[in-house]
């Protein structure tokens, strides 16, 4: 896989630093391990998270975010062309989205490899939430990606490639959405079972879409009306077979040719060995989505 340069401000001095995951897949509990190294030791720098003390900063670094691979989009295509291109907003998918945030405190040239985990915990708020609440991830593909926000001398460079790229095996929460236009959206969910699950789990499950729907025009402007559809039901987890539940959701997007507002996908599953949220929202646009982000 190619990778890249995610940088700063221009300068004639150059500070790469490369994220590396200490495995390529890791277990429901297991903490995910992975570095921050630097790749030029000649060059002398201080980075620093501004959410912590700034006694040494000199140049400020946003935390480490891990970022979720939505289903269906191959994780060689993310580092070939999503990264490469350095528009981490581009279409169709957001990296520029996160699901959980690892602060480091301080690294410099002279702290090389700063090393760093993220628990396998996600903060997630929606319908289903009590505030903003930690839930274990679900099963997927993520990226490791530094939030850099601003630097002076020297320029700092992260090297992003398929090293910051690893696989989180947890409980399965596929999801595929299709919007029929003027119809409906349909959710395909395809769940399956953390790993050392024994026999079937049984679940409920607690969904909910969101659409803001445009309403009668007014004067002077438009009405927005935040459409809310709710969907329960009792689910068993079965290890044998492929679980898939199939939700019709009433909503009518229109096939316009425009891009439509966003369409939110909330989940919560209560399960006896836990509960996980998950969900998916993006822009249907042209018969695809756009902007897609899942958690």
């Amino acid at each position: 896989m190619a990778g890249f340069a995610y940088k700063t401000w221009d300068d004639h001095r150059i500070a790469y630093i490369s994220v590396k995951t200490d495995k390529t897949s890791y277990e429901a509990g297991e903490k995910v391990t992975f570095k921050l190294i630097d790749n030029t030791p000649d060059i002398d720098f201080n980075v620093t998270d501004p959410n912590n003390s700034p006694e040494h900063m000199t140049y400020s670094l946003g935390a480490i975010n891990i970022v979720k691979i939505p289903d269906g989009i191959n994780p060689d295509w993310v580092v070939d062309h999503l990264l490469a291109n350095e528009n981490l907003a581009t279409k169709p998918f957001r990296a520029d989205t996160y699901v959980a945030t690892i602060h480091y405190g301080y690294f410099s040239s002279e702290h090389s490899p700063l090393n760093l985990s993220w628990d396998g915990k996600i903060g997630a708020y929606n319908d289903f939430t009590d505030g903003f609440t930690s839930f274990p991830a679900t099963s997927g593909d993520y990226l490791v990606l530094p939030d850099f926000q601003y630097a002076s001398i020297p320029q700092i460079h992260f090297k992003i490639d398929d090293n910051a790229i690893f696989h989180y095996n947890s409980l399965g929460a596929r999801i595929n959405m299709t919007v029929n236009p003027n119809n409906n959206v349909t959710v395909k969910l395809r769940l399956t079972s953390p790993p050392g699950t024994a026999g079937n789990l049984n679940a409920e499950l607690f969904s909910n879409l969101r659409y803001p729907e445009t309403g009668e025009p007014t004067v002077g402007n438009v009405t927005v009306i935040v459409s809310n559809h709710f969907f329960n039901d009792t689910v068993v987890i079965d290890p044998t077979v492929n679980n898939i539940s199939t939700i019709v959701f009433n909503v009518k997007v229109p096939d316009n040719g425009e891009i439509s507002q966003t369409i939110f996908f909330d989940a919560l599953l209560v399960t006896s060995i836990g509960n996980y949220t998950f969900g998916f929202n993006g822009n249907w646009w042209n018969g695809g989505w756009e902007g897609m982000n899942q958690y």
